[in-house]
Order: structure tokens, then C-alpha cells, then sequence
């Protein structure tokens, strides 16, 4: 029976929570065949039947601003999925810290593209519609220094709605949204298949964050797609750090006051020496924000490479050691450690 325990590596479950295997008590010689069992199955890489294979679309994992990370609409977002025989792109990440982090790296590498692009245009549109007098003076006199400030709200009006928005179509392997989370026996059959799942994926995406190598299962995702490649390929396997949303949006909303600023002071005829010092006034204050967020992610792509380095699987997270092997109910729990050691 597959219970859910309070703590998380996060596999197959949208609350952030273990997927634990609970054994009887009375039952315990029986579980050691069932775990060996499930240790030749998993590692055969194959899944327990073809409807537990289901993809859903990029858009729907980051629809309502990715409400599956954030435990919202998991039964929705399953309902949307579709079964596939092959995935684009399986995402594997940690549930341990907070989401947001997550959602904006997501938003920023499906969607950004897309938004800056299109934020581009409008802003490209509504600087040569204003140069030809077809959109009105915001605000000052059209004879004398007028300013229009219609590229700078197009392109912010513009980039934000098609960030939060566009529709991807890539078949992606979300846990919160591919596995059943409604019946005890649907999740088994999602978690016993997940190296099959893992082998029908063409890539992976890592969302990296302090905790992604502390957590074991994280790592068995991992090593197991890799080692579903006949031919391995590090190509096949994108490592991003959460950070990186981040970075990119600080980036964009610096640059956007920036301009804005020298959009005003134009307006003010402000010259000389005065633009020197409000433009680098402004660039401090924007700028630090950026700079401090810069470092935090080059710090995480440091410590990336350090944990890497020093991975040990002993050493590694999972819920059932750290409660003793005992669940909340008091009835004991099959260890995850040794089902991933022996696969």
C-alpha cells in the first residue's frame, strides 16, 4: 500500500511529500520478495502498462502561474494529460524549498523567447506610430519636447500577459500532473514504472536548487535516465539552477526603469551633468538588486559543481531513514534506500 508521509522528496507527489511503501507488520517476510520484486521491475526500466505513460502540455504545467508547484489543480492538471509513448521533456526537481523560484525559471526558459520577441515588436510598433503622429502625446507639448512613452508601456503591456500565457505544446512528464495522485494503487503503478517513464523521455530538465542532490530519489531520477541511453549523451540532459528566473527578471525590469528614466529626463530637457548623475544614481539603485542577484545564482552554480563532486549516496535524503522506518500511523515503512541502492 502506498501512503503519503509528512516530508519530501517529492517523487509522484504534488504536495511535496514521500511516497512511502507501508508494510503489515504480520507481513514483513512477504515484503522482502515484494521489495526484491519491485527492485528487478524498476530497474528493467519498463512500466507496469501502457496507460501509465500520460504527457501534458508545457502550458498546462505552467498555467495559473504554475499552480501544480504551488499544490493547486493537480486533479485538473491530470485530467488534462493524454497517454503518449514518448515524452519531450521529463522535469525532475526538488519539492523541498518554495516554488516560486521553480515557476519563474519555467516561465522565463518556455516563455521568454516568446516574450521578448513580442514585447520587441510592440515596442518597435509604438515608437514608429508615434514618430508618424498617429498615437497621442502621453504627456507634454507636441511642438516642443513631447513624450510619448508608447514603445515602453507596448512592450511591458506586451510581455507579461504572453510570459504567463503563451501555449507550448511540448509532451512534458510532470509528477504533479502525469501520476494519479486519487488512489493508493494509481500511485504505485506511477511510481513502480517511473524508470519506464524515465526511458521514454528524449530529454531532461533539471531544476536545480540546494536540495535537488540531497534528495534521493532526485538523484535516482537522474541516473536512471541516463542509464536508459544506449548511447549516453550529456546533451540529453539540461541542469538549469532556479536562480536563473530570477536573473532574467531583474535584468528586464532594470532595464525597463532605466529607460523610463531617460524617457522623463529627456521630457525635462535635463542635460549635461544632471543626466551623468541621475543615470547613475538609478543605475545603482537598480543595478545593485540585479548584481546581488547575479551573485546568488553564480553562487548556486559553485556550489553545484561542489556537490557533484562529493555526491555520495549514503549521504543522500529520503523520509523513510530519518523517521526510523516508521510512519505516522506507527506501521513500518519498506526503505527507499535500499530499493534504490539495489536497482
Amino acid at each position: 500500500q502506498i501512503v503519503k508521509e509528512d516530508s519530501g522528496s517529492g517523487l509522484g507527489s504534488p504536495d511535496g511529500n514521500d511516497i512511502l511503501l507501508e508494510e503489515e507488520t504480520s507481513e514483513l517476510p512477504k515484503s522482502i520478495g515484494r521489495r526484491y520484486g519491485l527492485v528487478d521491475f524498476m530497474s528493467n526500466l519498463d512500466v507496469s502498462h501502457v496507460g501509465v505513460a500520460r504527457a501534458i502540455p508545457t502550458y498546462a504545467a505552467l498555467q495559473g502561474i504554475g499552480s501544480a508547484f504551488r499544490n493547486q489543480e493537480t486533479e485538473l492538471l491530470y485530467r488534462m494529460s493524454v497517454r503518449t509513448d514518448e515524452f519531450d521533456e521529463f522535469w525532475s526537481h526538488s519539492w523541498q524549498l518554495s516554488p516560486w523560484p521553480k515557476i519563474i525559471c519555467l516561465l522565463f526558459l518556455k516563455n521568454g523567447l516568446a516574450a521578448g520577441l513580442t514585447s520587441n515588436v510592440a515596442a518597435l510598433t509604438g515608437c514608429i506610430l508615434s514618430y508618424f503622429g498617429v498615437l497621442p502625446v502621453v504627456f507634454g507639448d507636441s511642438t516642443a519636447m513631447p513624450c510619448y512613452l508608447w514603445s515602453q508601456l507596448g512592450g511591458i503591456l506586451c510581455f507579461f500577459p504572453v510570459l504567463l500565457l503563451w501555449r507550448r505544446h511540448d509532451r512534458i512528464f510532470l509528477d504533479a500532473g502525469c501520476i494519479n495522485q486519487s488512489t493508493p494503487k494509481a500511485k504505485t503503478e506511477g511510481i513502480r514504472s517511473m524508470g519506464g517513464l524515465l526511458r521514454m523521455s528524449r530529454r531532461m530538465l533539471v531544476l536545480w536548487d540546494v536540495t535537488y542532490v540531497e534528495r534521493l530519489w532526485c538523484m535516482f531520477e537522474l541516473a536512471a535516465f541516463m542509464k536508459s541511453r544506449s548511447q549516453p549523451n550529456t546533451d540529453d540532459v539540461v541542469i538549469r539552477p532556479t536562480l536563473l528566473g530570477s536573473c532574467a527578471l531583474t535584468i528586464f525590469v532594470s532595464f525597463y526603469v532605466l529607460m523610463l528614466v531617460l524617457s522623463v529626463l529627456t521630457f525635462f530637457n535635463v542635460k549635461g551633468i544632471e543626466v551623468v548623475l541621475a543615470c547613475s544614481c538609478c543605475s545603482m539603485l537598480v543595478m545593485y538588486c540585479t548584481a546581488a542577484v547575479y551573485r546568488g545564482y553564480f553562487h548556486s552554480v559553485q556550489l553545484l559543481h561542489e556537490q557533484l563532486a562529493n555526491f555520495r549516496l549514503a549521504d543522500s535524503k529520503c523520509y523513510c531513514c530519518s523517521s526510523g522506518h516508521v510512519s505516522s500511523s506507527g506501521r513500518p515503512i519498506m526503505c527507499d534506500r535500499e530499493i534504490v541502492t539495489q536497482c
